[in-house]
């Protein structure tokens, strides 16, 4: 389907069994790679988007990864907390993952590519 939409190929690669992930879990890692996802098709110009998921103990490991334009995490802050900006997507990610529990880190480098990891326990 991403493909279909956005034109560049998607790749998943889903680690261990994955089975016995809570509902909260699952709904929060489907809507947070969703939305990484939009925002790789809409911003990143990637030739290729890759999704992994695993599962280590009690966490579900997620990484969304391209290999497109990426940006300047040093201005992450200030589009992250402001809506006008155009963040408001990752602000509502990072809300939503740090209240289940979890975490949610962002690497990017212009030029470079943007890796998001998001740790849920499940």
């Amino acid at each position: 389907e991403f493909r279909g939409n956005w034109g560049t190929p998607c790749i998943l690669e889903c680690g261990n069994d994955l089975a016995g992930v809570s509902l909260e879990a699952g709904v929060t890692a489907f809507q947070v790679v969703r939305e990484l996802l939009t925002n790789a098709g809409k911003h990143a110009r990637a030739k290729e988007v890759r999704v992994r998921a695993l599962r280590e103990d009690n966490r579900l490991q997620l990484e969304v990864m391209d290999d497109g334009c990426g940006f300047d995490t040093g201005r992450l802050e200030s589009v992250v907390l402001d809506p006008d900006r155009g963040g408001f997507g990752l602000f509502n990610m990072r809300e939503r993952v740090m209240l289940s529990g979890g975490s949610l880190s962002v690497k990017s480098q212009v030029g470079g590519g943007t890796v998001v990891r998001v740790t849920l326990d499940i």
